[in-house]
């Protein structure tokens, strides 16, 4: 190899390594933003954010933030993983309306859905919408199975999912998003990620004011049911008192209840149940796009 020719690798290779730092350096932090009242999607965004390597964690529960706060987060130059819950097999209402205050500017961002194991339809292309229209350039996308809100003793959907199995996929997609992440140079080129799901989204029939209720003989008052219900529809005086028109029926009252004093007890909503208990107990797995 003559001198020119030597010279100028030296420069190619010290491009790339300036380049490839420079990424490193960029992203030397993740954020963690989500959605999780039961704490599946929780499990599963810290578990993707492990299989990156990057030891700087900064986490934005969006689950108890209000609106106020929500509208403060801006990310720029920043890796983000996002994630939310379906709910009949679109993103939670409530994860889409605080996602939608989040700013965002040249920012990658890996989305993520979790779901109760029924499926997850149009779910994940909406929230990589949701996610693209308030400034995100989206890397990576998948689908993972969560415990069901309506899984219960009796009835259980999905119950311990996240499992292990999960986890380890969860960490090896974060690693295979991360070596993709490196090999960019510009984030726009994978804009159109093939996600499964339509838009049009699907449309649901309007619920019916729901809840879960309490079983007073058993209840104790120490109000963590009040404390855990992301949207306030919980209240404690001298009894517990819950709002059916705010619950999302997410379930995290019921799971987080040490006395087992808060049930579904409504008849539609139990057939609903048991109908998901009986077409539901194929194990799905999880599924990434990137």
């Amino acid at each position: 190899m003559n001198t020119a020719r030597r010279l100028l690798f030296v420069l190619l290779l010290l491009s790339y390594l300036f380049k490839y730092n420079t990424y490193l350096m960029k992203f030397s932090t993740i954020n963690l933003v989500y959605f999780s009242p039961t704490n599946n999607t929780k499990k599963i965004a810290r578990s993707i954010a492990k299989g990156t390597g990057v030891c700087s964690i900064n986490e934005i529960d969006l689950t108890h933030l209000s609106k106020s706060s929500i509208e403060q987060i801006e990310i720029k130059n920043q890796l983000t993983i996002i994630g939310a819950p379906v709910y009949r097999g679109r993103i939670s209402e409530d994860a889409a309306k605080r996602l939608k205050n989040v700013k965002a500017e040249n920012s990658p961002a890996i989305v993520v859905a979790v779901y109760g194991n029924r499926g997850y339809d149009d779910a994940l292309i909406e929230l990589k919408n949701i996610v693209q229209e308030i400034g995100f350039e989206i890397l990576s996308a998948a689908a993972f199975v969560g415990e069901h809100s309506f899984s219960g003793k009796n009835k259980e959907i999905a119950h311990g999912r996240p499992d292990k199995d999960d986890i380890n996929f969860a960490i090896d997609f974060g690693k295979q998003s991360y070596e993709k992440l490196m090999s960019f140079t510009d984030f726009t080129e994978n804009k159109n990620l093939n996600i499964q799901g339509n838009f049009p989204y699907k449309t649901n029939d309007k619920m019916p004011p729901l809840s879960p209720v309490t079983i007073e003989e058993k209840c104790t008052k120490c109000g963590k049911c009040v404390q855990v219900c992301p949207v306030d529809a919980v209240k404690l005086n001298h009894k517990i008192i819950t709002d059916k028109t705010v619950c999302i029926l997410c379930g995290s009252c019921i799971k987080n209840c040490k006395n087992n004093a808060r049930e579904f007890n409504d008849p539609a909503l139990k057939k609903m149940i048991g109908n998901l208990f009986v077409n539901c107990q194929e194990r799905k797995e999880s599924e990434f796009f990137l």
